[in-house]
């Protein structure tokens, strides 16, 4: 089964142009590495935020790949956000450097959630861009 970013069997959205390669891994150690590896080349900056299916809250991290992440919080192999799976991706801001990332993860963890659910909400947010383009490839 390729890996993809739900765990619901019915929606199938590919990690990555390589879809056939990773048919062939199971664990999601190795289609990390690959992501990894993929991901060197594109060099991009995201700050994402994962809403929990359980109840509703919201996590909001960093990464250059935010596909992989959230296959990596709903697979548990993250241990603040094992216990309220399953999450669904909401919110990804892309930057243009790491510091500008980071700095921004740091600011939205603060944000109170009024503050939060304006961001989802804003022009800002490439989600749904950022999806279509990885389900296109």
């Amino acid at each position: 089964m390729i890996p993809t970013l739900c765990r619901d069997p019915g929606v199938r959205i590919p990690l990555s142009p390589l879809d056939g390669i990773l048919k062939q891994f199971k664990k999601p150690e190795i289609v990390m590495i690959l992501g990894f590896l993929f991901q060197t080349i594109l060099m991009a900056f995201y700050v994402y935020i994962l809403q929990s299916d359980v109840d509703s809250s919201y996590y909001k991290g960093y990464s250059e790949n935010p596909s992989l992440r959230l296959i990596f919080h709903n697979n548990g192999l993250s241990k603040y956000t094992s216990k309220k799976m399953p999450w669904k991706l909401v919110c990804i801001i892309s930057f243009t450097t790491k510091k500008e990332a980071l700095s921004a993860e740091k600011r939205y963890k603060k944000y109170p959630l009024k503050s939060l659910v304006a961001v989802i909400n804003s022009e800002k947010n490439i989600v749904l861009h950022y999806l279509k383009g990885i389900e296109n490839r």
